[in-house]
């Protein structure tokens, strides 16, 4: 009688983890195709957006505008933007330099209205 109850005890293990790999199968087929849709609506948007610039047409009026991820770094200007963002702290540091010379005034204390 033990011995029953021990294969019932198996066959319903058995059964529980091959539902649990069916349905992981399941999921990683379904997930699959998700960044394919993302991607495939990306690009109908940008052509819809390319179409309605041309033909000075709306077409984008029912349209949700989705998350754009298509980007490109230019590098002349990120290397613009870092010379000037490096001569800007340059010169706030010279100029801290000669503040810290000359005493800070104290604040003038505001009244409650």
């Amino acid at each position: 009688n033990g011995e029953v109850a021990g294969d019932d005890k198996k066959k319903k293990k058995r059964r529980r983890d091959e539902a649990n790999m069916a349905a992981t199968a399941k999921l990683l087929r379904e997930t699959k195709v998700i960044p394919n849709l993302i991607f495939s609506i990306e690009q109908y948007e940008k052509f819809l957006i390319t179409l309605s610039k041309k033909s000075k047409v709306n077409l984008m009026q029912h349209m949700k505008l989705s998350t754009s991820r298509d980007f490109r770094i230019n590098a002349a200007t990120l290397d613009a933007a870092l010379q000037e963002q490096d001569a800007s702290q340059q010169s706030q540091e010279t100029s801290q330099e000669a503040t810290v010379d000359t005493p800070p005034q104290p604040q003038k204390k505001r009244m409650k209205t």
